[in-house]
């Protein structure tokens, strides 16, 4: 497998140079086939877009065939998906169902609509986690935990109230004219600002989630070599997490290139990070337990 995979990338790049040359050689005549076989309507408005797609797209796939096979190196010592946690054999099934909808029922289902049952459940689902983390940053003492946490609780928060525009579609208020003319939508949030470097974004936040994941032992190792940094290695996810890089890696695609909006991602994102939260607050407790027992 990894010879095959070895191959693969080592073909990639060959391709990625061969397309170079032709490009510098053959632009014109390159654009003319587009025009000619490609293009709806038998023009390319942008052909410095064109060659930007080009090569998003050969960087995307040397990602995804580098990453996969992290992935499957790391999958021998990992925990049986047989053996998983019931809750998290539950959060896996929920991010598959979400996905399977999505390539489904596509971009006119009412569940991914704006206002929706999924955006609704994203920003619940992303504001309990928040909720979550601020709890134990208050019960903990060590200031570097709390910080951790407290930030944890300060990125869900934000993710949560972005989802929902900040209330704005709930309460009706009007969108501040500075922030009216660069929002792409015209609404109270932040991300719409950046809707343009998205795909820049998911080459750089694919590839380092996915990793994360899948070489969650390095990490761990890693962490254990420096003070301080050492008292975050219970927070860093379970074994049981080791799958989440395989469902990131399958939306790395998906995203980058059909579901562009990150509609599905959106609800996956939140969905993994409430159990991850969840398992935190479940460590905490049975250590609490523990400690009052042995008082």
């Amino acid at each position: 497998m990894n010879k095959i995979i070895n191959q693969s990338l080592v073909l990639l790049a060959g391709l990625g140079i061969l397309t170079t040359l032709f490009l510098i050689i053959a632009f014109p005549t390159f654009i003319e086939f587009i025009e000619t076989y490609i293009s709806a309507d038998g023009k390319v408005n942008s052909p410095a877009r064109v060659v930007y797609t080009i090569y998003i797209g050969f960087l995307a796939l040397f990602l995804f065939i580098f990453i996969f096979k992290t992935g499957i190196s790391h999958a021998t010592d990992q925990p049986r998906i047989a053996d998983l946690s019931n809750h998290v054999k539950i959060l896996y099934s929920v991010c598959i169902i979400v996905i399977l909808l999505r390539i489904l029922a596509g971009q006119s289902s009412f569940l991914f609509e704006e206002d929706g049952l999924l955006e609704n459940l994203t920003a619940l689902l992303s504001f309990s986690a928040a909720v979550i983390f601020l709890y134990l940053a208050l019960k903990n003492e060590k200031s570097i935990k709390r910080f951790f946490l407290l930030a944890l609780g300060a990125l869900l928060f934000l993710f949560a109230m972005e989802e929902i525009s900040w209330g704005q579609r709930i309460i009706g208020w009007e969108t501040p004219k500075a922030l009216h003319k660069v929002n792409t939508q015209h609404e109270t949030n932040l991300h719409n600002i950046f809707n343009q470097y998205f795909e820049v974004l998911y080459l750089i936040f694919f590839p380092i989630v996915c990793l994360f994941f899948f070489i969650r032992k390095d990490v761990v190792e890693i962490a254990k070599k420096f003070s301080n940094i050492d008292l975050l290695v219970p927070y860093i996810p379970s074994p049981e997490f080791f799958y989440a890089g395989f469902v990131f890696l399958f939306l790395f695609p998906f995203t980058l290139f059909i579901d562009k909006g990150g509609e599905t991602l959106e609800p996956v994102f939140a969905i993994l990070f409430f159990g991850y939260a969840y398992n935190i607050l479940k460590t905490f407790r049975v250590r609490q337990r523990q400690n009052q027992l042995a008082e």
